[in-house]
């Protein structure tokens, strides 16, 4: 059974508005209510705010270019599920920022695109 076969609610950090909305939508299938903020610095904040079961953060955001996205998540929430989500970017592959987000602390890594099926086994 996935994690994301109940309802909770999940954190969305995505700078992208078009993907915040689709990665939304496909986690909202799952019974799950999410919050979008658009950049590392809103879903710093959210987290400071409110209790969440779980954040799937994109590693490129526009105020998180240093490539410590995930320990930062991981400074401000030290027990939440973090799923790393990421296309690459820049000089960086997907693989090798989902690796870093991993020795980060991050639980899940998912490589963009990803189907529906893909985010319901997480």
């Amino acid at each position: 059974m996935g994690i994301l076969l109940s309802s909770h609610t999940c954190l969305l950090i995505e700078d992208s508005v078009i993907q915040a909305r689709v990665i939304s939508q496909m986690i909202s299938r799952t019974g799950w209510v999410t919050l979008i903020a658009l950049d590392l610095g809103a879903g710093l904040t959210s987290l400071a705010e409110q209790s969440f079961d779980l954040v799937i953060s994109d590693l490129m955001l526009p105020d998180s270019s240093d490539g410590r996205t995930i320990a930062k998540i991981r400074e401000a929430a030290p027990d939440i599920t973090i799923a790393a989500i990421s296309a690459g970017g820049g000089t960086n592959t997907a693989s090798s920022l989902l690796e870093r987000a991993k020795l980060d602390g991050a639980q899940f890594l998912l490589q963009k695109p990803f189907s529906q099926e893909r985010l319901e086994v997480l």
